[in-house]
């Protein structure tokens, strides 16, 4: 009985664990339809083209305003620790793009309103 509660319990950890792990993409999309913008997720074929091998990219999404204009692009990697090590690959510093980070997501855009939006500030 107490192997099925022990078990029970890890097994709702990691399903726990599982969860939050994910959810920086869907909360920074709610978040961003919430304030009028529009996400359109980039085929899977490009995105297989675009990151060659190594298959460390989730998704990316193109993120457009009320006017259908672009104002940011997201890159949304396995995870917080994939993303830091490619950057480090790279010979960069974590710090130096830390604006543009928010968990795993890698955001390019112009707009600090964007930026605001999708860490939650």
């Amino acid at each position: 009985m107490k192997l099925r509660k022990a078990l029970f319990g890890f097994m709702f950890l990691a399903f726990s664990f599982i969860l939050v792990g994910c959810s920086a993409m869907g909360s920074a999309e709610n978040r961003l339809e919430d304030e009028g913008y529009r996400l359109e997720e980039v085929d899977e074929d490009d995105v297989d083209e675009f990151q060659g091998e190594e298959e460390s990219i989730k998704a990316i999404y193109h993120v457009y305003n009320d006017n259908d204009i672009w104002v940011a692009t997201i890159f949304e990697f396995k995870s917080a620790g994939v993303l830091e090590d490619i950057i480090e690959e790279e010979g960069e510093s974590i710090e130096d793009y830390e604006e543009l980070i928010h968990k795993n997501l890698f955001v390019i855009t112009l707009s600090e309103e964007v930026m605001s939006i999708i860490k939650g500030e």
